[in-house]
């Protein structure tokens, strides 16, 4: 992707607010007026085409030198996302006040500088900014050590301040080792999926140990959402799925709304824990609850009024995902139709933001979804898509061998279906994972392969319906 790519992509990366504020913004400085007309232009193609830009800029003024007028623009937009951004974000205020705040104390207005300082500690404690408010504590005891003729500030000030900062330094080192354990049970389930064998036992266990031992223990809101998170993990690896969501219910719960909805990092991790909250109760068929948390996804917005490609690909990308799953499950299949188009639009709309196995996990819920349907063409269309370097699953590497194959017979490809079969016989038997299912898998292949007319067939779903019962 070149540079010129790149711009137009940015540009069309922005919400509606940001180029509306982006035009007002460039618009106060009449030497940026190319730009304007540049943006504009960029903006009104549904696909990037210069030849076009150039046409249709050749009146400009200033397409002999439209190469560095690009580069000029990318800063320029930058520019206006930084202020932009900083009249909506917290953290960017919060960092601002403390520009404020050396001004001042460069300028030696000690009374003016503290009251600020004293403002600006209480407001990043209100909205748990727990690493801004240790550089303002820390900035507090600095000032305080170095204005000695400040009177009014005592040594129980002193004292006082060093101890609320002691705490954060706390709180803040036990939010980073719960992320910490966040990551290595994430990873842990990707690399087992269930607690089974004496590795994955003693691999677990030693995470779990790092846990704190009681829920008393935890200083914040956030160290409480992140350690009920680690522990609906724990459950769901020993497939006790009710707890789960006991627990991720309870890790939901401890985000408080006031807060995360004004910052991205928080909204991001609170809809990613929703998402995994929506996953459980599918799987224990509680549709009523599933929805009403797929609504509450749909819903979330940053109060700020900033756009997140992110959080939009929850809201919608994952949220229709979740949807299509329950349709399935009820067998409504006109739902399954709708829902599934809107999908598709989705997927290509945020594919981006998506990790190579969430995208490889997509995929195959769009492969199995139009097998369902007996869109076979289209279901292997989406398979052929799919990298299984990057599938993070061996069970589901099986069920796409498996769907592959059906497929495959559906079309009436028999030798491939045969030559498939021997391969994968030969790559899961090399596997020491799910042995019973590696089974069904061989035992259906052969089946698939004896199968020459319709009279012989099984039916697809009756097929899967008997591995899955078997595999389980």
């Amino acid at each position: 992707m070149n540079q010129n790519e790149n711009l137009y992509l940015f540009i069309h990366s922005l919400s509606k607010s940001e180029k509306r504020y982006f035009k007002i913004y460039a618009s106060h400085n009449s030497k940026q007026k190319n730009q304007v007309v540049l943006f504009n232009a960029l903006n009104n193609q549904k696909t990037y085409d210069e030849k076009k830009l150039k046409q249709r800029l050749k009146n400009s003024g200033f397409v002999q030198r439209l190469s560095s007028e690009k580069v000029y623009l990318f800063h320029l937009i930058l520019k206006s996302l930084r202020f932009y951004q900083s009249e909506k974000n917290l953290s960017k205020q919060l960092k601002e006040k403390m520009n404020d705040i050396q001004t001042l104390f460069e300028r030696v207005l000690i009374k003016a500088c503290y009251n600020l300082l004293s403002k600006t500690i209480k407001h990043a404690i209100e909205i748990e900014e727990h690493n801004t408010a240790i550089e303002l504590l820390s900035l507090q005891l600095r000032y305080i050590r170095h204005s000695v003729n400040f009177r009014e500030v005592s040594k129980e000030k002193y004292s006082e301040v060093y101890a609320l900062r002691n705490k954060y330094i706390e709180i803040l080192n036990q939010l980073n080792s719960l992320k910490n354990t966040s990551w290595k049970i994430y990873e842990a389930y990707s690399k087992y999926g269930k607690i089974e064998g004496e590795q994955a036992k003693k691999e677990i266990k030693q995470i779990a140990n790092e846990l704190p031992k009681s829920e008393t223990k935890l200083l914040s809101n956030e160290s409480r959402a992140e350690y009920f998170y680690i522990k609906s993990i724990f459950a769901y690896l020993k497939r006790d799925i009710e707890l789960s969501i006991s627990y991720t219910l309870k890790s939901v719960a401890s985000f408080n709304p006031d807060i995360y909805n004004r910052s991205e990092y928080l909204l991001r991790r609170y809809v990613t824990i929703l998402n995994n909250l929506i996953v459980f109760q599918i799987k224990t068929n509680d549709f009523i609850s599933a929805f009403e948390s797929i609504k509450k996804m749909k819903g979330l917005n940053l109060r700020t009024g900033q756009s997140s490609i992110y959080i939009d690909s929850y809201k919608y990308l994952y949220a229709s995902l979740h949807e299509l799953d329950i349709y399935i499950s009820l067998g409504e299949t006109t739902k399954i139709a709708q829902t599934l188009t809107l999908s598709v639009q989705y997927l290509e709309k945020y594919k981006k933001v998506l990790t190579a196995p969430s995208y490889n996990a997509v995929l195959f819920i769009l492969a199995r979804t139009y097998f369902i349907l007996e869109n076979f063409k289209k279901a292997l269309y989406y398979i052929n898509r799919l990298d299984l370097i990057d599938f993070d699953s061996f069970e589901k590497i099986q069920k796409l061998g498996l769907l592959n194959l059906i497929t495959h017979y559906e079309l009436g490809n028999y030798e491939l279906v045969a030559s498939l079969s021997k391969r994968y016989k030969s790559e899961f038997l090399q596997q020491k994972h799910n042995e019973k299912a590696i089974l069904v898998f061989i035992d259906l292949f052969k089946l698939l392969q004896k199968a020459k007319s319709k009279k012989q067939q099984r039916t697809t779903n009756s097929c899967l319906i008997t591995c899955q019962k078997k595999g389980s």
